[in-house]
């Protein structure tokens, strides 16, 4: 049941968590959950994670489970109603890649998932050949709408300077890591890109344009135990 408002820290709703099997069995996880790890990093261009369950659904039987499933999911925060606070990845699925360990402790059975976002799956299994005519930025959303059918939120600083390339078969995150290694910012006129993929979506973009957000808290040092307004 989803909690109308937050009472406690790191508290969340985990509103759905479904898993497809590869021969399209459906399988509610979100009573079985142990725990969800998700990472993202400036240097990695697609999130990943891990979700640890207790098999009290029968996984063997619907699955058997082979790191080829689909991962639909929805955590939201208590008393948050805008859709973008929410992790969404219920369209956009996540790809399970392995099943990291399973662990049996007297009656109770625990399986751990690994899991990735479904562009990097995506992009392993196709190549760009082609031409490529257009700005850095340009070609990074034309190959992520494109190439790769991505229908997340892209976060792109404009790039200076036409260019005109020929990709030789290369996967798209391959050929846009390139792209943000030779990457100059039209507005900060700097050489400092990243391509990542957070949960709000997909980065192409200089550290100056990350900086220039500005601080999202600030925090002061204070001895244990005192009190905010000291």
């Amino acid at each position: 049941m989803a909690q109308e408002k937050l009472t406690e820290a790191g508290q969340f709703d985990l509103r759905k968590l479904l898993l497809t099997t590869s021969e399209g069995i459906e399988v509610d996880l979100s009573v079985s959950v142990n725990e969800i790890q998700i990472f993202e990093d400036i240097g990695s261009n697609s999130i990943a994670g891990y979700v640890s369950i207790f098999d009290t659904v029968g996984l063997n039987n619907a699955g058997p489970l082979i790191g080829m499933e689909y991962l639909q999911m929805i955590i939201a925060t208590p008393g948050m109603v805008d859709d973008k606070a929410q992790i969404n990845f219920d369209d956009n699925v996540l790809h399970v890649t392995r099943i990291v360990k399973r662990e049996q402790e007297g009656n109770k059975a625990t399986t751990t998932l690994e899991f990735v976002s479904s562009e990097l799956i995506h992009s392993r299994r196709t190549k760009v050949n082609r031409v490529l005519k257009g700005t850095y930025s340009e070609l990074f959303t034309a190959i992520m709408q494109g190439d790769l059918s991505c229908k997340k939120d892209l976060y792109v600083e404009e790039t200076s300077g036409v260019k005109h390339l020929i990709a030789p078969n290369l996967t798209p995150f391959t050929l846009m890591k390139s792209f943000a290694l030779n990457s100059v910012g039209t507005e900060h006129g700097t050489p400092t890109f990243h391509m990542y993929e957070n949960l709000k979506g997909y980065h192409f973009r200089s550290i100056e344009s990350m900086y220039a957000e500005g601080s999202k808290a600030t925090y002061h040092e204070s001895e244990a135990g005192a009190s905010p307004n000291d």
